[in-house]
């Protein structure tokens, strides 16, 4: 319905608590209805049950929600606002239930918006339960001013705190969801103006994604004890990174590809970028995957690789791993210090059992370029 009315981005700030990152009816429904729709991008909140449940002071991972767990979706998780007035500012400790969640330190003495650096502690975390990197992005979800319900018997006592007669401070990866659903559609209209297309949900995936600001290692520093972020980006605390529209939107150094044909089964495309080296270069690979099937041990269908070949000629496979992904449907190469020079990314599909008409269509993102 939203899409025969319009709408490109549809924002869901709901999903099943307590399914574990389970890849489930509703995310074949989901995965389906994106396979079919390649243009239409839903946003799912990732959940809000995140604990502290083995009390190392680090929140445990495996506990997104479903439908955030399904493939084609863009998950959002929660990552803390900067505001030291207003909504809530009581430690985690003491908060209702936050003692047995979130008690040891660092997270217990902790605020709720104190660091944008931070994760938010009730965020629900990666990875899915095929092991799929999830969420892929994190915005505010804590303390953050929201519309207000004038309804004679709506409680403002249910909220995080009144603002004014109009809004209300609310919190949740339900707050989080929203912000990024509307910086997708300002992501949507860039992308259209500057390509001169309508870009896919793949490509408004990796382009949001590429961009993100990675939190590594997180508002607590790099430490054994408490250390949120347990690698640099992307992990299954903040997916990618916090979104940052400044990083991407009129920045020139940013190559986006909407390979619509595709590629079947043994095929292969190559991009060829020139760096002057310094600025980091990041690849993002993602594409709409064919739905699986409910209770599957692995989710993916159609198989996409990723690599870069540097100039002195060393093979650079997605995640820095020395053997290929097959697992996710959003591949990622970052390298930190590149050399000057001419590389070459590369797009091999290494199986496509259910392509559009035998052929999986796919969307690349590389920023950090000369030309």
């Amino acid at each position: 319905k939203a899409q025969q009315e319009g709408a490109f981005i549809h924002s869901n700030s709901w999903g099943a608590p307590n399914s574990n990152g389970r890849y489930d009816n509703f995310t074949v429904q989901a995965d389906t209805y994106v396979f079919n729709n390649m243009d239409f991008l839903p946003v799912f909140a990732a959940g809000n049950d995140g604990v502290d449940g083995n009390k190392d002071g680090v929140i445990d991972e495996g506990s997104l929600s479903s439908p955030g767990s399904a493939k084609n979706v863009l998950t959002v998780g929660a990552s803390k606002n900067y505001l030291l007035q207003g909504g809530i500012q009581r430690k985690l400790a003491d908060l209702r239930g936050g003692k047995e969640k979130w008690g040891v330190e660092p997270l217990g003495s902790s605020l709720l918006s104190e660091d944008g650096r931070g994760m938010a502690m009730f965020s629900s975390r990666g990875p899915a339960a095929d092991g799929r990197i999830k969420p892929e992005v994190v915005a505010p979800g804590t303390n953050i001013v929201s519309a207000r319900n004038t309804h004679p018997k709506a409680d403002p006592k249910a909220s995080w705190g009144v603002f004014n007669d109009h809004y209300l401070f609310m919190g949740g990866t339900s707050m989080s969801t929203p912000l990024v659903s509307g910086a997708m559609t300002v992501i949507r209209g860039y992308l259209q103006q500057k390509l001169g297309a309508v870009p896919s949900a793949a490509l408004l995936k990796a382009a949001v994604s590429n961009t993100a600001f990675d939190l590594f290692p997180g508002q607590f520093g790099a430490r054994a004890q408490g250390q949120e972020q347990p690698v640099a980006r992307p992990n299954n605390h903040q997916g990618w990174g916090r979104v940052a529209l400044d990083r991407m939107i009129g920045v020139e150094s940013i190559l986006y590809f909407d390979e619509r044909a595709g590629l079947r089964t043994g095929e292969a495309k190559s991009f060829v970028v020139n760096t002057k080296g310094g600025a980091p270069l990041a690849v993002t690979l993602a594409w709409s995957d064919a739905p699986g099937t409910a209770s599957a041990q692995k989710a993916l269908v159609n198989d996409l690789d990723l690599t870069v070949t540097a100039p002195n000629g060393e093979v650079i496979q997605a995640f820095g791993k020395t053997t290929k992904d097959s697992t996710n449907n959003m591949e990622q190469i970052d390298i930190s210090a590149p050399q000057a020079g001419v590389y070459k990314v590369e797009v091999k599909a290494a199986s496509v059992p259910q392509g559009k008409s035998g052929a999986q269509p796919f969307a690349l993102v590389i920023s950090g370029v000369a030309n």
